[in-house]
């Protein structure tokens, strides 16, 4: 089973895949690119030597701002995902 954390960081991968750069995503919830990237990379949080998390406060900012329902970044959508991503790929290999 997946932990919080791992599915935050997938649900920001959608983000980036459908805004198109951290950049974008950082800016629908007010908050930093350096931090979503820290948080995507795991680093190390120099104070508490953890890996960075993210924490529900900017999950629920980067939902709001995306338009997504609250809680969205909390419920692991790799399913749904795997099949936007898989037609357009096998559109692609049949041109």
């Amino acid at each position: 089973m997946k932990t919080i954390g791992e599915i935050r960081r997938a649900n920001l991968e959608l983000l980036v895949a459908e805004f198109g750069t951290l950049d974008a995503v950082a800016g629908l919830g007010g908050t930093s690119s350096v931090y979503l990237s820290q948080v995507r990379k795991q680093a190390l949080d120099k104070e508490t030597g953890r890996p960075r998390e993210m924490g529900t406060r900017i999950a629920r900012r980067l939902e709001a701002g995306a338009s997504k329902d609250a809680g969205w970044m909390d419920v692991d959508h790799a399913e749904d995902s795997a099949t936007t991503v898989a037609e357009p790929t096998r559109a692609y290999e049949a041109k």
